[in-house]
C-alpha cells in the first residue's frame, strides 16, 4: 500500500487544476463586460469562446464600453463617461491618467474600442461624430489623434483589437450601413476595408484575439430576442464564420459591451494559485503527525 502525504495529494490537484485551466486560457477563454440597456454600470467576467459561456466575477462600477489587456496583466477599460479606468482584484476600478475621450459634436461618449501596445501606450477608437483613432500616452496623461477617417462618418458602434499577425483592426458600420472589418495604420490613421463586409453579424461586433485566432462577438442583438453569435475572422478575406456557439449565461435583458485577451499568465491562474497554496500552508499547520494512506 503506497502511503502519501496529504500535502502531496493537494499540489497534484492543484498542478492539475492550474493545467486545465491554463489550457483552456490559451484556446479560448476571454474578459467580457456585459450590462443591461440603460444601465450605469457592467459586469466584468469570463466569456469561453469555444462554448460560449459567460462566468460573471465583479460588478463594477463604471459602464464599460471597451476593454484591453497588457502583458503585464493590467486591464483597462474605456468608460462611457469618456475616462480611462483600470480593472483589478475583486472588480475594483480605478481613474488611469487624465484623458478623456475627444468631444465632437457636443456629445461626450467613450472610447468604444482599446488595444495596448506596451511601453508605447494605447490606441482608442473614438466614435463621435467622425470616427478616429486616438494614440494614449503610456501614463494616459496626453492623446494625440492619429487622423479622421471619413470612410466611417456617421458610426455609432465599432471595436478595437490587434490581431494574431499584429496589425490592429477595427470593427464599424460604414457609410453604407454594412458591419466591416478595417485593417487601420497606426502611422497615419487611415482604415482600410478588409473584403466587402462582416456578412450575418450585427452591428456593434466585438473583436479580440485568442489562441492565435481574431474573433468577433455580437455585442448587440438587433432584432431584440436573437442569440449573440461569436465568429472567427479571416484577416486576409474579411469574412466571418459562425463557430456555432452562441453567448450564454447572461442575465435576461444584458449584452455584450467588450472583449479582451487574458494576458500570459493569467491573473485569474494566479489567483487559484494562490489561493490552493494558502490552503495548503494552512493545512499542513494543522495537519496531524501520520500520514494517511491512499
Amino acid at each position: 500500500m503506497k502511503v502519501l502525504s496529504r500535502r502531496y495529494v493537494i499540489a497534484a490537484a492543484v498542478a492539475m487544476l492550474v493545467g486545465t485551466i491554463g489550457q483552456a486560457r490559451a484556446d479560448t477563454v476571454v474578459y467580457a463586460t456585459i450590462s443591461a440597456n440603460g444601465a450605469s454600470n457592467s459586469t466584468f467576467g469570463f466569456l469561453d469562446l469555444t462554448t460560449g459561456q459567460f462566468t460573471a466575477s465583479a460588478n463594477l462600477s463604471i459602464l464599460s464600453v471597451s476593454l484591453t489587456s497588457g502583458a503585464d496583466g493590467t486591464v483597462y477599460s474605456g468608460g462611457f463617461d469618456g475616462n480611462l479606468y483600470t480593472i483589478g482584484a475583486g472588480g475594483t476600478v480605478t481613474r488611469f491618467g487624465s484623458v478623456t475621450a475627444p468631444i465632437n459634436g457636443g456629445i461626450q461618449e467613450g472610447f468604444f474600442g482599446l488595444a495596448d501596445t506596451g511601453s508605447n501606450g494605447l490606441y482608442g477608437l473614438n466614435l463621435n461624430n467622425i470616427a478616429e483613432v486616438d494614440h494614449i500616452s503610456a501614463d494616459g496623461n496626453s492623446l494625440s489623434s492619429l487622423g479622421s477617417m471619413t470612410n466611417l462618418v456617421g458610426t455609432s458602434s465599432g471595436s478595437l483589437a490587434f490581431g494574431p499577425d499584429g496589425a490592429l483592426y477595427l470593427t464599424a458600420s460604414s457609410l453604407t450601413g454594412v458591419e466591416e472589418l478595417f485593417r487601420v495604420n497606426t502611422t497615419t490613421g487611415v482604415a482600410t476595408a478588409v473584403g466587402t463586409g462582416l456578412q450575418g453579424t450585427n452591428a456593434g461586433l466585438a473583436l479580440v484575439s485568442a489562441g492565435g485566432t481574431l474573433y468577433g462577438i455580437d455585442a448587440v442583438d438587433l432584432s431584440g430576442s436573437g442569440p449573440l453569435g461569436i465568429y472567427t475572422i479571416n484577416t486576409t478575406t474579411g469574412v466571418a464564420t459562425a463557430t456555432g456557439a452562441d453567448v450564454t449565461g447572461l442575465p435576461i435583458g444584458y449584452t455584450l459591451d467588450s472583449a479582451a485577451t487574458l494576458p500570459e499568465p493569467s491573473p485569474l491562474i494566479m489567483a487559484l494559485t494562490s489561493i490552493a497554496v494558502g490552503s495548503g500552508v494552512l493545512w499542513n499547520r494543522r495537519r496531524k503527525a501520520q500520514p494517511f494512506a491512499e
